[in-house]
């Protein structure tokens, strides 16, 4: 049953408040300056003080929204820059807007073009955040949309193609690679295969082994509990010398050296076109993750 109201969704929606406002405020104290008149004034000073009010409650939820929400590796830079601004112009606002009511009180009540060119700047700072918010993450990344499963799905984008900052961020660009290219095999197996999908399907597959690479040779380094011995005696790192167990930081370079290796094969594999040799390559694919975080994450390992 489809939820008429979810929580992450309530910010998006008091978002269109805002915007919807601020033409308002900026084209009363555009006609207030053009016209010296008070009654416009007075209308750009109502829009400012009703826009604080409501962008107060927008930010609210926009933080519960930011709790709330899983986000995907390659996102950090828009989400950090989204909330930033989003905190920054809802001060800037409040301000302006409490400013505004104290000058009515005491010079007055027309407005000048110190005014004007405020309201233009403070719209500018929350315009420029609407549209992170909206094109980026929302439009693009899928955030709060369930059938993108809630940011899942998302590109890893423009800041996802370097190194990966520690190892959440990894695992964070690993989801949305391996996402996107099950997404793209999906779509082609129920649709039709295009040169399109298999193109991007290697693009994927390549950023993929890239992250790969660096889980295996940089992820011990960064993930928990590196030293811990791996005491299933299922462990899939299993010694062939010994029959002793890895440790969790050598399992976790042995899955992010397969995980590569695999990567290499979708990208050939897409790039010869051959999407049944493909599908099967994301489902063994998908299984190696399994086994990965069953290992690692969903077992209780004692020393």
């Amino acid at each position: 049953m489809i939820n008429v109201i979810r929580l992450v969704t309530v910010h998006p929606f008091l978002v269109h408040f805002t915007i919807g406002i601020l033409p308002v405020m900026v084209l009363g104290y555009a006609a207030a300056v053009w016209l010296k008149s008070e009654r416009w004034s007075f209308v750009g000073d109502a829009a400012a003080a009703a826009c604080a009010g409501i962008t107060l409650l927008t930010m609210s939820f926009g933080l519960i929204s930011n709790f709330y929400l899983r986000w995907p590796g390659g996102l950090w830079f828009w989400h950090y820059l989204h909330m930033g601004l989003g905190i920054g112009s809802t001060l800037a606002l409040v301000i302006f807007a409490t400013i505004r009511l104290m000058t009515r009180r005491r010079v007055g009540s027309l407005t000048g073009t110190g005014a004007l060119i405020a309201s233009i700047f403070v719209s500018i700072l929350i315009a420029a955040t609407g549209w992170i918010g909206g094109e980026i993450l929302v439009y693009t990344s899928g955030m709060a949309v369930q059938a993108a499963g809630n940011g899942a799905f998302a590109p890893i984008g423009m800041s996802g193609t370097g190194t990966p900052v520690d190892f959440p961020d990894a695992m964070g660009r690993t989801r949305a690679a391996w996402a996107s290219i099950t997404t793209q095999v999906a779509e082609m197996i129920v649709q039709h295969p295009s040169d399109g999908a298999f193109s991007a399907v290697a693009k994927d597959a390549q950023r993929l082994e890239q992250v790969a690479n660096w889980i295996s040779t940089e992820g011990p380094k960064h993930a928990p509990g590196v030293d811990k011995p791996m005491n299933s005696s299922s462990d899939p790192g299993q010694s062939q010398t010994d029959g002793a167990s890895m440790t969790r930081g050598q399992l976790i370079a042995f899955m992010g050296a397969q995980l590569e290796d695999d990567a290499q094969t979708m990208a050939q594999q897409a790039r010869q076109k051959d999407l049944e040799q493909l599908a099967k390559e994301v489902g063994r694919t998908s299984a190696l993750c399994v086994s990965c975080h069953e290992e690692l994450r969903w077992r209780k390992h004692v020393k």
